[in-house]
């Protein structure tokens, strides 16, 4: 085999191993998820978790005149974070309702790696003083800086760097509130994937490298 056939094959197969991806882990500090439902500034129900695993909660309030819902699903694996939820209130009257999810989770990144994100969020409101709010943001706690902002009514896609040891806080949170006649919601759909090179591309790239080093 020629020097040349050698190396297109090298590096052909360093390309292909490099489009599978390592998975790195989120080492979990700590998780807050949430829902609430208020009327008048006061809590008529709510539900909340500060466990690592898969949770679902909902909190509401129903009448004939009004209706207040907040709910949040999530998931907190070793290479990947998910997170659904929304808050609406309805309303034919003055009503002094609120919706709240959210979700706060802290995690250590074990290794340097690349995170991938994908969101949808959405808000809408409709009366006056009513209003719906929904964000997402992730903060580099150890270096105080942010790695992620990221506000609705959007749909957006990235990735962003993690360096290991370091701490991040993701944070997500959607409201709705009303004070007199409205329909109002915020909703989120958030993913998170953890990934760094391939154990075996690495030693693909240091292995084309020698072959390249040998023909100069």
């Amino acid at each position: 085999m020629s020097s040349s056939v050698a190396a297109r094959c090298a590096f052909g197969a360093v390309a292909l191993s490099l489009t599978a991806a390592a998975n790195a882990g989120f080492v979990f500090q700590s998780a807050a998820r949430e829902t609430e439902a208020s009327i008048g500034g006061v809590v008529v129900q709510s539900q909340a978790t500060t466990s690592f695993t898969s949770w679902f909660g909902s909190a509401r309030s129903t009448s004939v005149a009004q209706s207040i819902l907040a709910t949040l699903g999530s998931s907190l694996l070793a290479d990947e974070m998910n997170f659904v939820g929304s808050a609406q209130v309805s309303s034919s009257g003055d009503a002094t309702l609120a919706a709240r999810s959210a979700a706060t989770v802290t995690f250590t990144a074990d290794a340097a790696a690349k995170v991938l994100w994908i969101a949808d969020l959405w808000q809408e409101a409709s009366g006056v003083g009513n209003a719906a709010t929904i964000s997402l943001a992730v903060v580099d706690l150890t270096a105080s800086s942010v790695a992620l902002a990221f506000t609705g009514p959007a749909i957006g896609s990235g990735a962003f760097a993690v360096s290991a040891g370091h701490t991040y806080r993701v944070s997500i949170l959607a409201t709705a509130a009303s004070v007199s006649a409205t329909n109002a919601v915020a909703n989120y759909n958030v993913g998170f994937v953890s990934q760094v090179p391939a154990p075996g591309a690495v030693a693909l790239l240091a292995v084309a490298g020698l072959a390249a080093s040998r023909r100069r």
